[in-house]
């Protein structure tokens, strides 16, 4: 790596900014345009209507389900049925992990990222710690722009 390369990233991300600023300003000019606030009226429109789809299938739940309580009939309309499903509600979360330890090994999964910061200050036979280094770019990068607007270090254009 050399000055160059950071020439380079510097360059990028000039040219990110820029196309950042001029996608922002075509939106913003098109926000204003009627075609965009039709594009808009038509996208409140939908959600209005599946926040209403919404509703009204819960309505005909509860209505369905309250006739099933009542009389048992698991198709108390035609499209509607009454399926029964078998759900597992753990009672004690801590009794399950011990359990599934010992007798499922396989379904027990380890938080990584909680498990490391709990154990970072232990000494355990089954860890080994060590340093790992990471490059860090700094986000200004400025001492590496080309200030005459010469890219020629970059091979861009």
């Amino acid at each position: 790596m050399d000055r160059s390369d950071l020439e380079l990233l510097a360059y990028e991300r000039q040219r990110l900014a820029r196309l950042q600023l001029e996608y922002d300003s075509k939106k913003e000019y098109l926000e204003q345009t009627m075609a965009y606030k039709e594009v808009q009226d038509a996208q409140d429109l939908v959600k209005i209507a599946k926040d209403e789809v919404s509703r009204v299938e819960e309505l005909i739940r509860s209505v369905a389900y309250e006739q099933f309580v009542s009389d048992q009939n698991t198709n108390p309309f035609d499209g509607i049925k009454i399926k029964k499903f078998s759900i597992v509600r753990i009672l004690d979360e801590n009794e399950a992990k011990r359990w599934a330890t010992e007798n499922a090994p396989s379904i027990v999964s380890l938080n990584k990222s909680k498990f490391n910061r709990a154990v970072k200050e232990l000494e355990l036979p089954f860890i080994q710690k060590d340093n790992e280094y990471r490059v860090q770019i700094a986000s200004d990068l400025s001492i590496y722009e080309n200030i005459d607007g010469d890219t020629s270090s970059t091979d861009e254009e």
